[in-house]
């Protein structure tokens, strides 16, 4: 599990985005890039906790314009001291060894901060069994390597085929939130660190709910909502944490 150095720590606030599913002549788009453009003067740290992109395969050649424009965004927000990290959805694909990559941290499934933890939260359904299983196929060095590998213009339709099989792969345990497996996977995450935040995308959901000794936020889908979690530091070591408007 990636983690943060213990000589680094956040003193100021930590937005957790997730889901914002970027297209091309997207509104959202143009919103989150200046979300972007704000965002080294509000936080300490940005944490992107997947499926930025509605989807994405992460090499230059297969960017589309509305990617490079994020991408770039991203790389100004770092270059004016904001660092960012990215944990991986089920959407992107190559993002753990882009070349160049803007990122400070990519987690292929948490990201330990500290006071919190964050995944994507495709994996929190153990029942799921019959979407494990296609990641496990599509995330294969073979699968995977061939799909990055494509000329522009065959990649781009390749990822279009994927885009609508992935859409197949998991929605009845989308249409209900797994409760008891969040809570078993955040107090997991707390007895191996000292997180007492655990923060999860996916589910398209503002949630929050106990988890002994800690908490889980859901993350609603800022394509939608325009929102995000914020972590701050305070009185205890785990800080506080809530849900808050991005623009």
């Amino acid at each position: 599990m990636p983690h943060l150095d213990a000589k680094v720590k956040d003193h100021g606030p930590v937005a957790f985005v997730g889901d914002s599913h970027l297209l091309p002549h997207d509104r959202a788009t143009d919103d989150f890039e200046r979300f972007l453009k704000g965002a080294p003067s509000r936080f300490s740290r940005l944490v992107l906790v997947g499926d930025i992109f509605d989807l994405w395969l992460a090499r230059p050649h297969l960017h589309e314009e509305h990617q490079r424009r994020i991408l770039e965004g991203v790389a100004l927000a770092r270059a004016a001291g904001l660092p960012t990290d990215y944990v991986v959805g089920n959407r992107d694909y190559g993002v753990e060894d882009m070349p160049d990559s803007p990122f400070d941290r990519v987690a292929p499934e948490c990201l330990d901060g500290g006071g919190w933890a964050a995944e994507h939260g495709d994996l929190v359904n153990e029942d799921d069994a019959r979407y494990r299983a296609w990641r496990r196929f599509s995330r294969g060095r073979l699968v995977l390597g061939t799909f990055l590998r494509l000329p522009s213009a065959v990649g781009l339709r390749a990822s279009q085929w994927l885009e609508r099989r992935m859409r197949t792969t998991n929605l009845a345990y989308k249409r209900s939130f797994p409760t008891r497996s969040a809570v078993e996977r955040a107090r997991e995450h707390f007895s191996r660190t000292q997180a007492r935040f655990l923060v999860l995308g996916h589910f398209h959901q503002e949630l929050r709910f106990p988890a002994e000794p800690g908490e889980v936020l859901v993350l609603p889908d800022w394509k939608r909502s325009r929102r995000h979690a914020e972590w701050s530091p305070g009185a205890t070591a785990a800080g506080t944490m809530r849900f808050v408007d991005s623009l």
